[in-house]
């Protein structure tokens, strides 16, 4: 199983394919067999299928590796109107000091 990039111009347009394939032989012939077309997936899912792919031998490692990965909620970013939320905010004497 590999993942298929091909890209093609047309018009000064440029146009991408992503598909998940597999290689089999018929006879004497190799042939390919398009499992999933990924075009539409979003190019972070495409890197991990191509990750998953590369290293498909080395899964259990990688899973045993993110369970002991511990997620925690930080605190919540609090605005005052502007979007950085640091409007009215500077360092002052090694520390943060707000309006």
């Amino acid at each position: 199983m590999y993942l298929d990039k091909s890209k093609i111009t047309i018009k000064g347009k440029t146009y991408s394919r992503y598909l998940l394939r597999e290689s089999y032989r018929e006879g004497n012939k190799v042939k390919h067999r398009t499992i999933a077309n990924l075009t539409k997936s979003r190019p972070e899912e495409i890197r991990a299928i191509e990750i998953a792919l590369r290293h498909k031998h080395e899964l259990t490692k990688l899973s045993d590796a993110l369970k002991a990965v511990e997620y925690k909620q930080g605190q919540p970013v609090r605005g005052n109107g502007s979007k950085s939320g640091m409007a009215g905010t500077w360092f002052r004497g090694g520390q943060w000091q707000r309006s």
